[in-house]
């Protein structure tokens, strides 16, 4: 009798451990996998308030997102396990890029993963203010890929986010550049419908005023010389020059100035008392 129940204790015991075992992990299926990702509790509870909130409420440790994407998740997982970003996402020369910069920035956005909205902003940041060589030209500067960013972001995004901000004053320096596009980048007809009421032309009009304050005078835009003759590629190119780095986030030193923390989502005290960037 002693001896079944010691068995019974014990027994008992292992079932409690391989419980407690099972609750510290989370199980997520995205899309439509089979196959779950198995990840730390306590990794989404530190790195995500939708996670914290559910999982400290009670909810089961298992979730189903049918709806995302698989890479974008991928990516995030990538940067939980790793602190980093893959290659495949930071590689600036890969074909449709920004819109899986966009997409993670949002999925970052939708589940509360904050250091790894702003892990993604430090990448954009840090290459739409590199200004490439002449025989490079990556998405950031193209006028028309920035306008699809522009609209893939205000699809993807809430209101208010900082990613709108950071790609519609890459739209307002085109249009100081060269003001050909009304707002400075080629949109469509059928963006410029869907923007409507979705605080695009408010924000564009808001960065045109703050920015235009900023600009030196050998950075305006001068079509015809004091001799008469057409703008050559050499001065329109130390133009933008200047015009890029009049409104850059970075001095010429490719420093971090101190107003970038206004694009992070944490506060800034965090980024400030640590003194990291997002390299």
């Amino acid at each position: 009798m002693s001896r079944q129940s010691n068995w019974g204790e014990t027994h008992y015991e292992e079932l409690v451990n391989v419980t407690r075992r099972l609750q510290s992990y989370v199980s997520i299926y995205v899309a439509n996998e089979n196959t779950p990702y198995i990840i730390e509790r306590e990794v989404l509870e530190t790195q995500s308030s939708y996670f914290r909130q559910l999982l400290q409420s009670g909810h089961v440790p298992l979730f189903r997102f049918p709806d995302d994407q698989l890479n974008t998740w991928r990516v995030l997982l990538y940067w939980l396990e790793e602190e980093s970003l893959p290659l495949v996402l930071v590689e600036p020369l890969l074909d449709n890029t920004y819109q899986m910069v966009i997409e993670c920035y949002a999925l970052g956005e939708k589940y509360g993963f904050s250091a790894f909205q702003d892990r993604i902003m430090g990448y954009v940041l840090d290459e739409i203010n590199e200004w490439p060589g002449v025989d490079i030209e990556p998405w950031w500067c193209q006028r028309d890929v920035v306008a699809d960013a522009i609209s893939h972001t205000f699809r993807s995004t809430q209101p208010c986010t900082k990613l709108r901000e950071v790609f519609v004053e890459e739209a307002v320096l085109f249009y100081f550049w060269d003001d050909e596009d009304p707002f400075g980048v080629p949109f469509s007809q059928q963006q410029l419908i869907d923007f409507d009421g979705s605080g695009f032309f408010q924000l564009f009009a808001k960065k045109q005023a703050e920015m235009g304050r900023g600009i030196p005078p050998e950075a305006q835009r001068n079509d015809v010389q004091e001799d008469g003759e057409d703008e050559s590629e050499e001065d329109e190119g130390r133009r933008f020059d200047e015009l890029h780095l009049s409104m850059s986030r970075f001095d010429r030193d490719r420093n971090p100035l101190r107003f970038w923390t206004n694009y992070m989502v944490n506060p800034k005290e965090q980024y400030k008392q640590r003194g990291e960037y997002m390299d």
